[in-house]
């Protein structure tokens, strides 16, 4: 009962996920996490496994709790396809792939960010202004292909590049943000 709160308080919603050991070292609270054994499809032949080929560790950062980070050591499994040969990695939801921390923090850090600096934000979640740009930049925003009935297009004060204003175009029915463009020159609005 308790493992499964500190699993839902730490933002972890698999129920195959298991609490082996936490510990705090140097003011941060380390977890150790492994898996259960269980059946996953193959990405290339889409057949069911639960063949184990090898593991590995895995160090992963999670979100802050008291002001403390929170690292995740987990044991994955890698698992080998008996029908066509092929090896894969356990298909985890809470952290994404080639990922070092987990989709709640970047979640937390996107948050943060839409009401502070990215520095700030980067703070406050305990990692680095550069990890958050990096989070923020692999966000797919589609661009509107049809513009709203009403918009209002305004100059403001700022320092993108070498122009001294940019300008920014707002959708004002819904109150959002359309676009931000570099300057304020008559071609780059049209």
């Amino acid at each position: 009962m308790q493992k499964d709160f500190i699993i839902e308080m730490l933002g972890i919603k698999e129920r195959y996920i298991e609490i082996d050991h936490v510990e705090i070292i140097d003011n941060a609270f380390h977890v150790d996490i492994s898996t259960k054994k269980r059946n996953v499809t193959c990405k290339k032949c889409k057949h069911k496994t639960n063949r184990v080929h090898s593991y590995r560790n895995q160090q992963i950062q999670g979100r802050m709790i008291e002001e403390k980070k929170v690292y995740f050591h987990l044991r994955k499994r890698r698992y080998k396809c008996l029908a066509c040969g092929v090896t894969f990695y356990e298909p985890l939801l809470f952290v994404e792939r080639y990922q070092r921390s987990t989709a709640s923090l970047n979640q937390q850090a996107l948050t943060y960010a839409s009401e502070n600096s990215f520095t700030m934000a980067a703070k406050m979640c305990g990692i680095t202004t550069s990890s958050l740009l990096r989070i923020f930049d692999k966000r797919n925003i589609a661009p509107r292909l049809i513009l709203p009935k009403v918009i209002a297009i305004d100059e403001f004060k700022g320092d993108a590049g070498k122009e001294r204003f940019q300008t920014i175009i707002v959708d004002v029915e819904k109150k959002e943000i359309i676009e931000i463009l570099p300057d304020r020159r008559a071609e780059t609005i049209e």
